[in-house]
Parts: structure tokens; sequence; C-alpha cells
């Protein structure tokens, strides 16, 4: 079975969400909203056919601005039926990045990581205000257009 790309649209209240067959999951934005039962089939349908042949390396970023508390059984489940790429000896890296003094949501990604059993690496971020973004986007913008 041969499994395509999906991507669910970000909105005022819900993250973008992609999945490539690759190997690359992410997850970003703001997850204010309940997820839909609708969009948690859609995402379970497609990890279970991703699992059925993952890639050799997969790797889950999650960057999230925001995370409801509603929504936190949704992502521990999906995560956990992530956990099969482990039992099919496939390299599994999860990358929780927050932005720079955001310890709620360092403190979420240290909660799944320790529940679920899943050592996550930790990436901070500078906030859009700071000195280092700006000096990250300018850097990024010169070579563009080098």
């Amino acid at each position: 079975m041969h499994i395509q790309s999906r991507k669910i649209e970000p909105t005022h209240n819900s993250p973008e969400i992609f999945l490539d067959p690759d190997g690359r999951i992410k997850i970003s934005g703001r997850s204010i909203a309940a997820c839909s039962s609708s969009c948690i089939t859609i995402i379970e349908q497609w990890i279970d056919g991703y699992a059925s042949d993952p890639a050799e390396n997969t790797q889950v970023d999650i960057e999230l601005e925001y995370l409801n508390k509603a929504n936190l059984n949704t992502y521990s489940s999906l995560l956990k039926k992530l956990l099969i790429l482990k039992l099919k000896n496939k390299k599994f890296t999860v990358n929780w990045i927050y932005e720079d003094g955001d310890e709620d949501i360092r403190e979420t990604g240290e909660f799944f990581s320790s529940s679920l059993n899943i050592p996550f690496n930790f990436i901070e971020k500078p906030e859009p205000s700071s000195p280092a973004f700006n000096h990250q986007k300018m850097n990024v913008s010169e070579r563009i257009s080098a």
C-alpha cells in the first residue's frame, strides 16, 4: 500500500499538520480548539498506513505556540500509535520545539516524553521579537539573495 502525503491546513485555533511518507511529521501552530473527530480519524488512518511500511527514519517535529489541555489525550494517543516504529526497529525521533522562555510548552513536552517513555529533543528557539531571531532571520535572507 502506497501512502500519500497529507497536509491539514491551520486555522486560527488549530495547527498545521504535515504527514510525509518519507518520514517527516510536523505539527505546528496553535492547538486551541479540540481536534475534531474527523481530523483525528484522518491522522490515525494515515499513521496506520504509514506504520505498515515506514521510512527507516521518522522525525516528528512538534512546534506549538499553545496547547489546549483538552488536546493532551489526542496528541498522546497519536504519539503512542507511532511507538510501533520502535518495534519495527526503525529510528523514531521527536523534536519538541518551543519559544525561548515558554516554560509551559516545554513542561508539556516533558510530560509527554516522561509519560510515554519516549526521549524528546527539546529545541529552544528565539522569540520572534528577540535580537537573536532578527539576526537569524537576516542571515536566512542574506543566503537567499546571495
